[in-house]
């Protein structure tokens, strides 16, 4: 998914967000006997996974989106996932991440969950931030009973 883009402007202090973009995680074809129960996604830990703050690292890209080589970190600015830190890379108890109940599919007879998660830019320091294109990215799993 891609996010908006904005003024360097609009990352005024740290910790404030901006461009916020909805995207949805559409599990279908759900066994019967997850109906009513509560599943979600658990982030994997990796390279863009900023561990102190729970956000993911930011880098650079070319005009096209594709990261540059080797890859440098934006200053000041990184990826955020549902306007709080999640602490991607945590085990499950930890994470903080959440949950969606599986029901069935309006007109259907098969059983499915849309996760809905927000994605943002969050100001991580107080230096400058440059202008540019930005790229991060986070492994994930789907946790279900």
């Amino acid at each position: 998914m891609q996010l908006p883009t904005i003024s360097r402007t609009a990352l005024k202090d740290v910790g404030s967000t901006a461009g916020g973009t909805v995207f949805d995680v559409k599990l279908t074809e759900c066994p019967q006997a997850l109906n009513g129960q509560q599943v979600g996604l658990f982030f994997e830990s990796g390279g863009t996974v900023d561990y102190t703050s729970g956000n993911l690292f930011a880098y650079r890209a070319d005009s096209q989106g594709v990261e540059q080589v080797p890859q440098t970190k934006a200053d000041n600015v990184q990826a955020n996932l549902d306007g709080s830190a999640i602490h991607l890379g945590r085990n499950k108890g930890a994470q903080a991440a959440q949950t969606f109940l599986v029901s069935q599919t309006a007109g259907s007879s098969t059983y499915g969950a849309t996760l809905r998660y927000l994605a943002c830019y969050i100001r991580s320091g107080a230096g400058s931030i440059v202008a540019g294109n930005l790229r991060s990215q986070v492994g994930f799993s789907v946790m279900y009973p």
